[in-house]
C-alpha cells in the first residue's frame, strides 16, 4: 500500500526519538510506540527523516539505539535527493511534508502564547 506516497517526515532523535530521563550527549531508551508508527508511514510509502543536532560521534550511539530498536529510515541530516533535483539546490533547511520535534510549537499556538490580537496595517 502506499498510502503515504509523496510525503515525508523529518523526525527529532533526541526528546522524541529517544526517550526518558538523560543529560546529552548520553542516549536515551527507543520511544517504541512512535518507532512503531513511524515504520507504518515508511512501509506504506512515507519517507523519513532524521533531523538531529547530533552528528559524528555523537550521532553514532543514536544511530545504533534506533537501528537496534528497529527503526526504518531514509536519511540523516539530508535533504530528500528528489527535492534537491526538483528545486535545482540543497537548502540547510531539510525540507518534509511533516516535521516532528519534542520543541514543536504550531503558528496558532504560538500567537496565542505572545497573545497575539493582530493589527491593522
Amino acid at each position: 500500500m502506499n498510502r503515504f506516497k509523496d510525503q515525508s517526515i523529518a523526525v527529532d532523535i533526541d526528546s522524541t526519538l529517544l526517550i526518558g530521563h538523560y543529560d546529552y550527549p548520553d542516549v536515551g531508551a527507543p520511544n517504541t510506540m512512535l518507532i512503531e508508527c513511524l515504520n507504518r508511514f515508511h512501509d506504506e510509502g512515507g519517507v523519513i527523516v532524521l533531523n538531529t543536532l547530533r552528528e559524528g560521534d555523537l550521532l553514532v550511539p543514536a544511530l545504533d539505539v534506533l537501528n537496534e530498536a528497529g527503526l526504518k529510515y531514509d536519511y540523516v541530516n539530508e535533504n530528500i535527493p528528489a527535492r534537491i533535483e526538483k528545486w535545482g539546490a540543497d537548502p540547510r533547511k531539510i525540507a518534509t511534508t511533516y516535521y516532528m520535534d519534542d520543541r514543536n510549537i504550531d503558528m496558532l499556538t504560538f500567537m496565542k502564547m505572545v497573545d497575539f490580537k493582530g493589527e491593522e496595517n
